[in-house]
């Protein structure tokens, strides 16, 4: 009896152990699946991440630059900041500027014209440069840089008078880039305060 009782006790105590061997199992495997379920999320969020910093940076971009007043009927593209209107063409219809009144450290003041087709669109290692494809700034020799004027307007009312081409950075010399390029410079000779 006593051999019995003790042989009852091993079996419950075996069926105690083998439940927690299982519950202990189930635990791994479930560690498991979840370090799996984590690891395949974290490549998706790499892979996804410079897409995503992509779509944001050029969100930015174009959010920093105003589409101009477009009057068909006088066909004029105007830039209320700068007081300066422009002919309406195919190279000013997409037109999109930048007006900065406190400027960079290069121009205390400055007018960044460029096009939609170019704003935002640009790789990663473009984005400094790509966008600027005309400046129009004031008058100011720095040493260092290029501030040779391709042409000048008639001073604005912010003193801006030299157009400067952008000639720089990856998107340069290219020929759909340059192209853009020399037909807005051509439009923007053109401009006339208002």
């Amino acid at each position: 009896m006593l051999k019995k009782k003790y042989l009852n006790k091993q079996k419950n105590r075996f069926k105690k152990e083998y439940i927690l061997w299982v519950i202990i199992l189930a635990l791994i495997v479930l560690q498991g699946l979840s370090a799996w379920q984590i690891i395949k999320l974290r490549e998706f969020a790499n892979k996804s991440s410079d897409f995503t910093m992509s779509v944001l940076l050029n969100r930015a971009e174009e959010e920093r630059y105003k589409y101009p007043i477009i009057d068909v009927a006088e066909n004029r593209v105007y830039i209320p900041e700068a007081r300066i209107y422009l002919p309406l063409n195919e190279a000013s219809r997409d037109l999109r500027y930048e007006y900065r009144e406190n400027g960079s450290s290069y121009w205390p003041k400055a007018l960044h014209i460029s096009t939609s087709s170019v704003v935002g669109r640009q790789r990663n290692a473009e984005y400094s440069s790509c966008d600027k494809m005309i400046t129009i700034a004031p008058k100011i020799k720095i040493p260092g840089v290029n501030t040779t004027p391709t042409a000048t307007i008639e001073p604005t009312a912010d003193g801006l008078t030299d157009i400067l081409v952008y000639s720089g950075g990856k998107c340069w010399n290219q020929k759909w880039y340059t192209g853009l390029q020399q037909g807005l410079a051509e439009v923007v000779k053109q401009a006339k305060n208002y």
